[in-house]
């Protein structure tokens, strides 16, 4: 609404430019569903989404949606959902601001251009109108082009009765463009995140059943989604390589964990230890800031093996000490 305002106010004469609002409520719709698109497919989420899972951890309301998201190893439909309805709010209040230039002001849209001419520029805004041109409403038209384009040197050709006719063409636009597209890709998204099951559990480990008075965190046959795969001590390397294989077909590279940084990434950590090794103080102090799982590995020469029971007992223990931690198991 704040962006929209300016450019509907247009000039002394409340002349507004055409090809400013249609490149706001045509193209900016357009170009954020291409970079949603293009975020799907990559390992790491866009600027916005990480701002916006650092939001999640501080507020409430938030807070829930996203672990339950993240558990899934949905993080990225999560950022999609929350990034489509900031986008669409925009486009409602983008609508309200024209509703608004409307009702209280005089607003003459016309169009400038040094290269273009009305048979030039019509084929594109007609196949931008074309998803909806069995309403027959709408609808661009030559004749209204010519009679809407303005020259600011010279004597002026505007029509003043047809300038005003663009409106409907406008919102047409934002309906479709920012409303319609948007709420589809809120649908889509969120329809994922009902669909798709919550990695396997065994039925006795869910986090928060005590067992002699000691809670322990749950234990999955199936990785988050990483964001960091880090190594806790000296681990075979073939064994740290399996465990990157089942993780994804593109897993972030294997770092040691002393070497990681914190930072402010809100994308959980999937740390490999030795199975049977007992938990450090040390390491324990490093987990407590930040969340994710915890994946006891042990294998008989260059292959991996199911750690042992009292081994994965001992470090579901230490992971529910942690916070908001989980346990990895790892099954043949």
């Amino acid at each position: 609404m704040v962006i929209s305002f300016p450019l509907l106010i247009g000039d002394a004469a409340g002349r507004v430019n055409l090809l400013h609002l249609v490149a706001l409520y045509v193209g900016f719709p357009v170009l954020g569903l291409i970079l949603t698109l293009v975020t799907q497919f990559s390992s790491k989420p866009p600027a916005l989404g990480t701002l916006l899972s650092r939001w999640a951890s501080r507020w409430p309301s938030w807070r829930s949606a996203f672990r339950h998201w993240r558990r899934l190893g949905l993080t990225q439909a999560w950022i999609t959902v929350e990034t489509q309805w900031l986008a669409m709010a925009f486009s409602l209040g983008s609508i309200a601001a024209l509703v608004v230039s409307l009702l209280f002001n005089d607003t003459h849209f016309v169009w400038r251009s040094t290269l273009l001419e009305p048979e030039q520029l019509y084929p594109f805004l007609e196949q931008v109108a074309r998803p909806w041109a069995w309403l027959g409403w709408g609808q661009p038209s030559l004749d209204l082009l010519q009679a809407t384009r303005d020259v600011r040197l010279g004597p002026t050709l505007v029509d003043v009765q047809q300038s005003g006719q663009w409106w409907r063409y406008l919102l047409a636009c934002q309906l479709f463009y920012g409303v319609g597209l948007r709420a589809l890709t809120v649908t889509l998204a969120a329809w994922k995140g009902k669909t798709i099951a919550p990695p396997a559990i065994h039925p006795e480990s869910m986090h928060d059943v005590p067992e002699n008075g000691v809670r322990l965190a749950a234990a999955h046959h199936h990785p988050l989604q990483p964001g960091s795969i880090l190594v806790w001590g000296d681990l075979e390397p073939s064994w740290v390589e399996q465990v990157r294989k089942r993780v994804s077909d593109t897993p972030p590279p294997a770092i040691s964990l002393e070497s990681a940084e914190d930072g402010e990434s809100p994308e959980p950590w999937l740390v490999l230890v030795k199975a049977w090794e007992p938990p450090l103080a040390e390491l324990g102090d490093r987990l407590k800031v930040r969340s994710g799982m915890i994946v006891p590995v042990d294998g008989d020469g260059d292959r991996l093996r199911p750690a042992k029971h009292q081994h994965l007992e001992e470090w579901r223990r230490f992971a529910a000490q942690c916070g908001d931690w989980q346990v990895w198991e790892i099954v043949p």
